[in-house]
């Protein structure tokens, strides 16, 4: 996997805007991967994709906007969203409490 420049972050970014959210993922899975393809890139799971779509996980957690393009699958996994949700709620009660 290929650490991407700001240049080619910012072309995936706009080819994909019209796509589908799914769809913008595999973009810019395909942009840090350019060897792989598409289809290939969209049947691994998420301990097989990387960095990149353990960084949209992540996101995707602490932004509570849900899992449907994505599911995790082991318990190590599981428990690191779960982990992650909580911090997020307990940073924002404590941001707006203190």
């Amino acid at each position: 996997m290929y650490r991407l420049s700001t240049e080619t972050l910012l072309q995936a970014w706009e080819t994909g805007r019209a796509l589908h959210p799914v769809d913008q993922a595999l973009l810019l899975l395909a942009a840090a991967e350019p060897t792989a393809d598409l289809t290939d890139l969209s049947r691994l799971s998420i301990g097989q994709r990387g960095l990149a779509e353990i960084g949209v996980l992540q996101f995707v957690t602490l932004a509570t906007v849900g899992y449907g393009d994505m599911l995790a699958v082991t318990a190590w996994v599981r428990s690191l969203a779960t982990f992650e949700g909580m911090v997020g709620v307990l940073y924002v009660a404590l941001l707006m409490g203190g």
